[in-house]
């Protein structure tokens, strides 16, 4: 909640990223990555950190003592579920995807949906995030996820995020 009043009082940015780093298999990338942000969130010791492609602020405090602490926060960092409304919908269906994984090679996913709580959907989301970086690209059309109720059977297509940034997501089907 407090993200936006310190973004508005910060005067600099800083750019990270990594450069030359694509061939690497993607694990071994994000940690080098995440190994050196950290590195210069101590040295430079910035207000905030702005994950662009989780699109969320970070506190930096909290970043160099997860990561110093073992507990490598990496998605934490680089991923973000959003939660959007459907303005035209005649169900009130909302529309869930995470963003981030896309920036690693992996994708994404979505879920449009009315008849489940948000958070439940949410806490979905970041199980499949954490599922697809643990294991890899797998997931492939027509293959099945487990959905909120233990033994459920969702289907999952790849397509064209619906929302920005343009991605290959895994579109999951509640049933």
């Amino acid at each position: 909640s407090e993200a936006n009043e310190i973004v508005e009082k910060c005067n600099y940015e800083i750019l990270i990223t990594d450069f030359m780093s694509r061939n690497l298999p993607y694990k071994e990338r994000v940690n080098l990555y995440m190994t050196f942000l950290t590195a210069v969130t101590k040295v430079t010791q910035p207000n905030a950190i702005y994950s662009f492609h989780g699109e969320k602020i970070v506190d930096p405090a909290q970043l160099i003592e997860n990561w110093e602490g073992g507990q490598k926060p990496i998605l934490d960092v680089l991923c973000n579920v959003r939660l959007y409304n459907i303005s035209d919908s005649e169900n009130n269906e909302l529309i869930m995807d995470s963003v981030g994984l896309h920036s690693f090679g992996l994708p994404d996913f979505q879920i449009q949906f009315s008849e489940f709580e948000a958070n439940d959907i949410a806490n979905l989301l970041w199980n499949y995030v954490y599922y697809v970086f643990e294991y890899g690209d797998i997931i492939e059309n027509g293959n099945t996820l487990e959905g909120i109720e233990s033994g459920s059977k969702w289907k999952c297509e790849r397509e064209i995020s619906t929302l920005s940034p343009e991605r290959v997501v895994i579109n999951v089907l509640p049933s």
